[in-house]
Formats: C-alpha cells, structure tokens, sequence
C-alpha cells in the first residue's frame, strides 16, 4: 500500500474528540434478516460497530429477535411483525417510523428477503427516510423485480455485486465485464443517486465522479462480505452524508481484508476475520 494512498484516505477519515459522546459518531438503523438470515444482519451491525459507529439498531422481523439477542451485545434490537415464514409481514410498521426520528442513517437490505413485506418496508425507507439510505442485497433486487424509478434521489448509495447489477440495469453479465466503468456510468446517465459496482477493484461513482478501489483480495471472495460492507458503509455514512464515505469504506473494507489475509492466508478467511481487521486498518490510517 502506497503511503500517499493511505494519506489520502486517512483526510477522509471523520474526526473524534476528547470530549465526544457515543450520539457524536452516528446513530444508525440496519433494516434486514428473516427466519434463516440472521447472520447478514448481525454481521453488518458488528461490522458498523467495527468503524466507529456509536449507536446501531437493527429493525428485524420478530421471529428472528432472540436469535439476535443471543449473538449480538452492543446493537439495539428492535422488531416488526413477521408472516408465517419469518420475514416482514405486510402491515403497518408504525415501529419503523418512530426510530427514523433520532436515526443518521439507513441501510436495508441484509437478508431481507423478497415477499411483499419486504417490499413494503423498503418503499416506507426510500419515501419517508431523508438522510443517507444504502440498499443492498435483496433491497436491490426488489428495484430490479419492480422496475420502478422512485430511488432518484442525491441520498441513495447502492452496493450490487456484478449480478445484482445485471438485474438492476438490464445489462449482461458480458456486456458489464467488458468495460465496467463504461457501463456503469451509462447506467447512472441522468439519475442523481451513488453506486459502489463490488468486484475485483471495486468502483465508487455518482454520476460526475467515478472512482476505482485498489483495496481486497480473493479472500474476501466469502459469504458475508458485502455485509460487512454494507455496515462499514453506514457507519461512515452515519457521519456525513457524500461519496467520499463510500470510497473510504471500500477503502477500509478491502485494506481490512489485505490485513487479514496477511496474517491468515488467503484460503480460509471468512467475512468475520474482515470485521476483526477493521480497528487494526484504521488505526493504521489514523497514524499514517
């Protein structure tokens, strides 16, 4: 890793102060899980905990709460109605609405699943929530199932892998790999919204700016990693609301992965070892 590379990042990195207290560094909502999913939730909650976040709730579908409870300490679990198959039941989350009024910022789409429940709590965020929203997993494949343009707003971050964002777009999986950027930027033609396209050197873009990550190896090729960076992500977005806070979680996700693998190897790294790394990335960004 260039030191000027690390310099760079570590401007981006928000400030603490002596004096601060836990409401200073980002009080956020993770929104996601159902019967079975629970780990995509409670490793994207560890994983905004990891960088720096001061507050996290989760919003969950109550059949999965003491599963939760269990696994997690810091986070604070709040519930919704669940339907007969553990997801969000479609009706009135009059729960969701109350902690949107002290909340930083929303991510949503962890295990979220794809019944209407899901899809009406996802429509309540995008519509009622003004502060930064990031959508990823099944959050954007109900954009993609539903193809409707009501997510052009200067407040969405989405973080789709190459095949949620075949989905989204309606390009193919050839067309996106022959020229990612070029794609990608066509896609956001005209949309006022932020995008992290995940992948080998990950790029960060809006519709004026595009930027590629150097950061990650084949090792965070693993289930839960794009949880772990859906939770850097809102921790940092938590703190200011702009793409530069994309960049530097993809910056820190993937500088925490090269750490890891330093350590462990490549072959058995698993998305907790990312999450375990985190402290250690930025630490090494505060000093540099």
């Amino acid at each position: 890793m260039k030191m000027t590379d690390l310099r760079e990042f570590a401007n981006l990195l928000p400030k603490r102060h002596e004096k601060a207290n836990k409401y200073d560094y980002g009080n956020l909502l993770i929104i996601g899980g159902k019967k079975g999913m629970a780990g995509s939730v409670s490793l994207a909650a560890m994983a905004a905990l990891r960088s720096g976040a001061g507050l996290v709730h989760l919003y969950v579908p109550c059949s999965i709460a003491d599963t939760l409870a269990i696994k997690l300490t810091e986070p604070i679990i709040h519930t919704g109605p669940s339907d007969s198959k553990g997801a969000f039941a479609l009706t009135n989350q009059e729960k969701l609405f109350d902690l949107f009024q002290n909340i930083d910022a929303v991510a949503i789409g962890p295990g979220l699943g794809l019944g209407l429940g899901a899809r009406h709590v996802l429509r309540s965020v995008i519509e009622h929530f003004k502060g930064p929203i990031l959508l990823d997993a099944d959050a954007i494949n109900i954009l993609a199932e539903e193809k409707e343009d009501f997510i052009n707003h200067k407040n969405i971050y989405l973080t789709p892998h190459e095949r949620e964002f075949q989905r989204l777009s309606g390009f193919s999986l050839n067309e996106i790999n022959s020229d990612r950027k070029h794609f990608l930027q066509t896609y956001l033609d005209g949309k006022d919204i932020n995008i992290l396209l995940k992948g080998h050197h990950s790029l960060i873009a809006s519709k004026d700016e595009c930027y590629i990550n150097e950061t990650g190896n084949s090792g965070m090729a693993t289930a839960g990693s794009g949880d772990a960076l859906t939770g850097v992500a809102v921790s940092l977005l938590a703190r200011e609301d702009s793409l530069d806070m994309l960049r530097l979680a993809c910056f820190l996700h993937g500088y925490a992965g090269d750490l890891a693998a330093l350590e462990l190897g490549q072959d058995g790294m698993i998305a907790s070892d990312i999450i375990a790394y985190l402290p250690k990335a930025i630490k090494s960004l505060r000093e540099c």
